[in-house]
C-alpha cells in the first residue's frame, strides 16, 4: 500500500538510485519498510500500477486486514475458538462416513516417563585390542574379520546394561560399565581405553569378565602364586581396587572362571607342574594366594590355566624351536613342586634359552610369530610338530643373530 499511496514518489526514488541495494535501503529508511516489505516493492510489476490494479491491490488489501481481525477475535476468545474446532470435526465426520476401528477402554490413569538414562539392553559384543584398544557395536553384526588389523586378543558378549570387570598385570581390577565404551564401526578408528578409564605406565589387561557373582575366580601370577577368590567378593564399585596382594615385583599374568578342572602352570626355563583345583582354598580379595610351583632363581611361569587330559600342549622359545607333546604325558602332582621338565634346552642354547610361549591346542588355530625385527610370521598349531614332553623341539621359523623370537599371539577366528 505505501507503493501505491506514493506511487510518483515511490517511481523517482528508485529510478534516482544507482543499485537495487542503494533503492532497497532507501525504501527502508524514508517508508520505515522491512527489508522484505521493501524487496516487494521492488520486485512490483508496472503492469500493477494502472488504475484497475491499484484498485485490486486496495481490496486484497482491505480483505487480508479483515481476515486478520477475524482470526485475531477467534484467538482472544475460547468460545469461538471450541465453536470452530467443533464445526470443523463435524465436517471431517461428514468427509470420512466410518465406523471406529479401536476400541477405546478404561486404563491405568498414572503414566510412568522412563528415565533419561535409560540403557538399551541389546546385546553388544565387546572386543579388546593390542595397545589399550576397545571396539563395541551390537553382538548381531559382529565380524571378527573387519577388526583384524586391531589385533583383537579378546572378544566378550555383554548386555548394554552391564558391566566389565577389567583385571591388570598390576593385581588391580578396573570396572567399567558397557555403557560408557562409545560404539565404534569397523570403519571408525578403535577406542583407547586410557581415555575411559585410568591406567598406570605400562599397565596391561590380563582378563576380562562380565559382573557376576557365581562362582570363583583362579588368579595366576609370574611369580608362580595361585589363588581362588568368589566373584562376588569384586562386586564393587570403585573404578579401581585391588584384585590380589601382589608381592614385590610379582605380576599377575591370567585370570579364569574355575570349571573344577586341574591346574597346568609352564615356565620360561621349561619347566610344568600339574595339580588338582581342589589343593588351591578359596581365599579372600586382598590376600596373595599359594605357592603353585617352586621356582630356580631367574625363572617364572609364563603360561597357567585349566586342562584336562584332551589336547596337545604347544611350546615356542626364543630361537624359534617349537614343538606340541600330548597333555596326558603331564601327570597330576602335589601343588608346591618343582614339577617336570616340558622342553630340553641344549647347553649351547641352539635351540632356545627360554620358552616364549606356552598353550594349550584342543583344535588348531592360527598363531602369529613376533620376531624382533623381522616381519610377522603367521602360521597354524598344526605345523608344530608332535614330539614328547622332554624333547628338544625342532625350528619352527628362522632366527638369525638376536632376531629373536619375542611373543607369539593367538589369532581369533571363527564366530564369538
Amino acid at each position: 500500500m505505501v507503493a501505491v499511496d506514493h506511487v510518483d514518489a515511490v517511481i523517482k526514488l528508485i529510478r534516482g538510485s544507482k543499485s537495487p541495494k542503494e533503492a532497497k535501503e532507501k525504501l527502508m529508511a524514508k517508508y520505515s519498510l522491512s527489508e522484505v516489505q521493501a524487496q516487494a516493492i521492488l520486485d512490483l510489476r508496472l503492469q500493477r500500477l494502472t488504475n484497475l490494479e491499484l484498485v485490486a491491490i486496495e481490496k486484497e488489501y482491505h480483505d487480508v486486514q479483515k481476515r486478520i481481525a477475524e482470526l485475531e477475535g477467534i484467538l482472544a476468545s475460547e468460545r469461538k475458538l471450541m465453536a470452530l474446532i467443533k464445526k470443523e470435526l463435524l465436517e471431517i465426520k461428514k468427509l470420512f462416513p466410518v465406523a471406529r476401528r479401536t476400541q477405546i477402554v478404561k486404563g491405568d490413569t498414572r503414566i510412568e516417563l522412563a528415565d533419561e538414562n535409560t540403557v538399551v539392553t541389546e546385546e553388544m559384543a565387546v572386543a579388546f585390542c593390542a595397545d589399550l584398544k576397545v571396539r563395541k557395536w551390537p553382538s548381531r553384526l559382529f565380524t571378527l574379520g573387519e577388526i583384524s588389523a586391531d589385533k583383537p586378543w579378546q572378544v566378550v558378549k555383554v548386555m548394554g546394561d552391564k558391566k566389565l570387570r577389567l583385571f591388570t598385570d598390576r593385581g588391580d581390577m578396573l570396572t567399567i560399565s558397557v555403557a560408557d565404551i562409545p560404539e565404534t564401526r569397523p570403519t571408525a578408528r578403535a577406542v583407547s581405553l586410557t581415555s575411559l578409564l585410568a591406567f598406570e605406565k605400562n599397565e596391561q589387561i590380563v582378563a576380562v569378565f562380565p559382573e557376576d557373582g557365581e562362582g570363583d575366580y583362579l588368579f595366576y601370577t609370574a611369580g608362580g602364586a595361585v589363588k581362588r577368590t568368589p566373584c562376588a567378593e569384586y562386586a564393587i564399585r570403585a573404578k579401581r581396587t585391588a584384585a590380589l596382594n601382589l608381592k614385590d615385583k610379582d605380576k599377575l599374568i591370567g585370570v579364569e572362571r574355575a570349571n573344577g578342572l586341574s591346574l597346568l602352570l609352564v615356565t620360561e626355563k621349561g619347566m610344568s607342574i600339574r595339580f588338582a583345583a581342589e589343593e588351591v582354598p578359596s581365599m579372600g580379595r586382598v590376600s596373595s594366594g599359594v605357592r603353585g610351583i617352586k621356582l630356580e632363581d631367574g625363572d617364572r611361569v609364563i603360561y597357567a590355566g585349566q586342562t584336562d587330559d584332551e589336547g596337545e600342549l604347544a611350546l615356542i622359545t626364543d630361537r624359534g624351536f617349537s614343538k606340541r607333546s600330548f597333555l596326558f604325558e603331564y601327570e597330576p602332582q602335589g601343588r608346591g613342586g618343582k614339577g617336570l621338565k616340558t622342553f630340553d634346552f641344549n647347553k649351547r642354547g641352539s635351540n632356545g634359552t627360554r620358552l616364549v610361549w606356552a598353550r594349550p591346542v584342543k583344535e588348531p588355530y592360527d598363531i602369529v610369530v613376533v620376531q624382533r625385527r623381522s616381519p610377522e610370521t603367521p602360521m597354524n598349531t598344526e605345523q608344530l610338530r608332535l614330539e614328547d614332553r622332554f624333547s628338544k623341539g625342532t625350528m619352527a621359523v628362522t632366527v638369525l643373530l638376536d632376531d629373536d623370537v619375542v611373543a607369539v599371539r593367538p589369532v581369533l577366528s571363527g564366530k564369538i
